[in-house]
């Protein structure tokens, strides 16, 4: 593509001001912003601290008309997790022409928590013959990284994840997952809220389990097939007092500060694939990390000690906006694009359209 590429950003609060950023420094253009709420009136360059840009952050509901005037060539949604939640703003951005890449948590692998939902936006982005993916901090560390790790062993029993994440840094746009996680619940509400109805897989091999399935993902990717799953959480506490910035409020001591979900998939392969991913707000003891280990021959291990999620989360889906140019219609998960790359000289020289 000879011209810059063209984006709009919905949400651009504490992930979309980083994903704007990062796009921008690619080599791609802003042409549009929205929100619900944050930043509203706003010249986006204000917004990511940079000088004016000469785009205003309008509303959601302005978007199908801006849009049309704007014509972007992806629009970047850092807005909600679910497949539920986001299928309005899919479809403003499909009969706009639009593409789309989202950091939604279930989107990277919806088709085992919301297999009705998703083949919907399959259908919708095949009939606008537009492209709707998924990415974020889960594809390469958690992803793509364990790939190449195994590629290296003589054979693999078990691959097993643990992520430690600090809820605080994802900005005030994910406090709507914070029941999820239980924050602020007493071992009484855990225990009848969420232990007594831990997940399984069902008759028809669905489960809800983790926000983006990075099982499903990742076994997708390694050509593993599931048979069976299920899943767990332990409650997360500390002896003390926790303030949380986000919810600008105290969580009692012994009260829940989140959650270690934890899921376990059985393949065909005859390989357990499990992924624990304590989402949290940080205690004065807490630090981000996350802790790889491929059990077999040889045993390997990757430990990420402080690792900038935010900055993975952001990052990764603007690497990926020229595969999602670049690819057929439909609702297109990252596993069945080329291998993720950093994008070295500007985005555009990466698309091969030039409409």
């Amino acid at each position: 593509m000879e011209r810059k590429v063209r984006f709009a950003i919905f949400g651009p609060g504490t992930m979309g001001a980083k994903m704007t950023e990062y796009a921008i420094a690619h080599g791609a253009e802003a042409v549009a912003a929205f929100t619900r709420n944050s930043n509203l009136g706003k010249d986006l360059g204000e917004v990511i601290g940079t000088a004016p840009l000469g785009v205003e952050v309008k509303s959601f509901s302005d978007a199908s008309e801006i849009l049309a005037q704007t014509k972007p060539d992806i629009c970047l949604v850092a807005t909600v997790g679910t497949c539920e939640l986001l299928m309005e703003t899919f479809e403003i951005c499909a009969k706009a022409g639009c593409d789309v890449m989202t950091i939604g948590e279930q989107m990277l692998w919806p088709w085992t928590e919301a297999p009705d939902l998703t083949a919907q936006v399959d259908e919708l982005a095949k009939k606008y013959g537009v492209t709707i993916s998924a990415s974020g901090c889960a594809e390469v560390p958690w992803g793509t990284v364990i790939a190449a790790m195994a590629a290296g062993s003589a054979y693999v029993e078990r691959i097993r994840v643990e992520a430690n994440l600090n809820l605080e840094d994802y900005g005030k746009g994910v406090l709507p997952l914070y029941p999820d996680h239980g924050i602020g619940f007493t071992m009484e509400e855990f225990e009848t809220k969420v232990a007594a109805f831990e997940p399984t897989t069902d008759e028809n091999g669905h489960w809800p389990c983790l926000p983006g399935d990075q099982n499903g993902w990742l076994c997708r990717y390694m050509g593993l097939t599931p048979v069976s799953q299920s899943a767990y959480h332990e409650p997360l506490t500390y002896h003390e007092d926790v303030y949380s910035q986000n919810m600008e409020a105290v969580i009692p001591a012994g009260n829940l500060l989140g959650m270690n979900k934890v899921v376990s998939t059985v393949t065909e392969e005859s390989i357990t694939v499990e992924y624990a991913m304590a989402g949290k707000v940080f205690s004065p003891e807490d630090k981000d990390r996350y802790v790889i280990t491929i059990y077999g021959q040889p045993q390997q291990n990757i430990i990420i000690e402080q690792p900038s999620s935010p900055h993975f989360t952001a990052a990764t889906p603007v690497n990926r906006i020229p595969d999602v140019l670049n690819a057929k219609p439909g609702f297109v998960t990252t596993d069945m694009l080329p291998r993720g790359m950093y994008l070295a000289r500007p985005m555009n020289e990466y698309v091969e359209k030039e409409n």
